[in-house]
């Protein structure tokens, strides 16, 4: 399992929810998406990856996640796509897309919203997505 830049999360708003619980997350795409020196506080729990298409009712229930991370967008999928498929899946835990600062974040919310109501989702822009920095 990798580890979570712990300054690519500091001041998130669900940072604390997070650590409280002790949460387990789920990262989707391949671990080749993700930065390979991202780490999280110890306090978050273990990471595991999973691509869109392996993500199924009885992972989730072996994984126990309470916490989702994928990006807006990713080279096969978008959150919209993992947040229909979440909800379809019945998942109840956070649910949290990742993306470089773009102008109207509320868009994706709304979107999200109107598709999938009830998941627990937001958009949390950040510094560095894909080990780089976002412009």
């Amino acid at each position: 399992m990798s580890k979570l830049d712990p300054g690519l999360f500091s001041g998130s708003p669900w940072m604390d929810t997070a650590k409280a619980a002790r949460t387990s997350v789920l990262a989707i795409g391949s671990h080749i998406q993700w930065p390979d020196d991202m780490g999280m506080p110890d306090e978050v729990g273990e990471i595991a990856f999973s691509e869109l298409h392996e993500l199924t009712e009885a992972a989730l229930t072996a994984l126990n996640p309470g916490l989702i991370l994928s990006p807006v967008v990713a080279p096969t999928f978008d959150c919209v796509d993992v947040a229909t498929l979440l909800r379809g899946l019945g998942y109840r835990g956070s649910y949290r897309a990742l993306t470089g600062r773009i102008p109207n974040p509320e868009i994706i919310r709304r979107e999200i919203r109107a598709q999938c109501p009830g998941l627990d989702f937001d958009v949390i822009m950040v510094d560095r997505v894909k080990g780089r920095r976002a412009s």
